[in-house]
C-alpha cells in the first residue's frame, strides 16, 4: 500500500484511566468532512476507514484535499495523538464509511 496507511492496532485498553467516547459514524464523501467529536479532554483519537474499497483523506484544515491530505487506505485505521481543541477533516473521491473513537 504505497503511499497509504495500513491497517494498525490500537488498543484502547492500554490507555491508563481512559475514558473511550461512543464511536461516531460519519459520512465522508467529495467535500471535507468534519470527523471529530471535539470530546473535551481529548488525548488521542483513532479513525478507521470502513469503506470496502475507497482511500480517505485527512487533515487538520478545511483546506484538506485528496491531494495533500493524509490517506487512509479502505479498511484501515490512523490513531493520533491529538488535543482536544485541535480540528480534524477528511475527503475522499467517493461516499465512504469512517468510524471516529475518542479517548480523552
Amino acid at each position: 500500500m504505497s503511499g497509504n496507511v495500513g491497517p494498525g492496532n490500537l488498543t484502547l485498553a492500554t490507555i491508563p484511566n481512559a475514558t473511550i467516547s461512543a464511536p461516531k459514524s460519519v459520512s465522508v464523501g467529495t467535500t471535507y468532512t468534519r470527523i471529530d467529536q471535539g470530546t473535551s479532554g481529548r488525548k488521542y483519537i483513532l479513525i478507521v476507514n470502513n469503506s470496502t474499497s475507497d482511500t480517505i483523506y485527512v487533515g487538520g484544515a478545511t483546506t484538506v484535499t485528496t491531494a495533500n491530505g493524509i490517506p487512509v487506505a479502505a479498511g484501515a485505521s490512523l490513531s493520533l495523538n491529538l488535543g482536544p481543541s485541535l480540528k480534524l477533516y477528511a475527503i475522499s473521491t467517493a461516499t465512504c464509511d469512517v468510524r471516529v473513537f475518542e479517548a480523552a
